[in-house]
């Protein structure tokens, strides 16, 4: 700001790690309020503010005024020409949203288009973490053979030094594994998902691990460790105040 360069790109710096982090929700929401009041000083700034602020939201169950909060995002990147940010950051939360809503279809066809466009913008990082969270929405939806092809695109993507991307594929590829009764194949994957998540501090994310290691050990008919990994995944949402996913 002292040096009269615009502000949004920081302020994204800022938001996106209240979300992924550890910090609470309720938290993470008033502090977003404190940047909306004090230091946005474009329209840029305060859309990225406000479209990280409406994910925090949805953690809450708070799901119109999240997709508020999306439209308006898009709106103002739309206005801006800002096309990656609106296939990256704004799409991976309108997503978000919907899956939290247990909005399959609908976060299907977001997912789908954004993982196409990245493809387009030959922004293959972006699209290793999106291949992700599509075939998590495919396997909600049962569609587990498309779910298995989006796991395969997520896989060949992902740089073997980006966490985030290499964690993201194999817990889907985990439950789809032991769907398969390749159980020894699933536990591999799970377990190497539980080690490079919990190498972060992304709650969120160490707790949805979690989850998806008790579907694969549901699967195997072993309910007492399951419920072993659903009851951490509980406290982690508990911790984020992820009040959607814990209940």
């Amino acid at each position: 700001r002292n040096a009269g360069w615009p502000t949004s790109s920081c302020l994204q710096a800022i938001v996106m790690p209240l979300f992924y982090g550890p910090t609470p929700a309720s938290v993470g929401i008033r502090r977003c309020d404190e940047l909306l009041q004090q230091d946005v000083a474009d329209l840029a700034g305060d859309a990225n503010v406000k479209l990280w602020r409406g994910a925090l939201q949805a953690l809450h169950g708070e799901f119109a005024a999240a997709r508020e909060a999306v439209a308006y995002a898009k709106h103002v990147t739309a206005e801006l020409g800002q096309t990656l940010t609106a296939a990256t950051s704004l799409d991976f939360v309108a997503g978000l949203i919907e899956m939290l809503d247990g909005e399959y279809e609908a976060a299907e066809a977001i997912l789908r288009r954004s993982a196409m466009r990245l493809e387009e913008l030959g922004q293959l990082a972006q699209l290793a973490n999106r291949a992700s969270q599509l075939a998590n929405a495919l396997y909600e939806l049962a569609r587990y053979d498309d779910a298995a092809e989006w796991v395969e695109i997520a896989r060949k993507h992902s740089a073997a030094n980006d966490v985030s991307a290499q964690l993201s594929w194999r817990a889907p590829a985990a439950k789809i594994a032991a769907r398969d009764g390749r159980f020894e194949r699933a536990h591999d994957l799970a377990r190497r998902a539980l080690e490079l998540v919990d190498g972060t501090d992304a709650l969120n994310q160490r707790a949805q691990v979690r989850l998806d290691y008790a579907c694969v050990l549901m699967t195997e008919e072993r309910q007492q460790d399951a419920g072993a990994y659903a009851a951490e995944a509980a406290a982690l949402f508990d911790q984020k105040e992820n009040i959607v996913d814990r209940d």
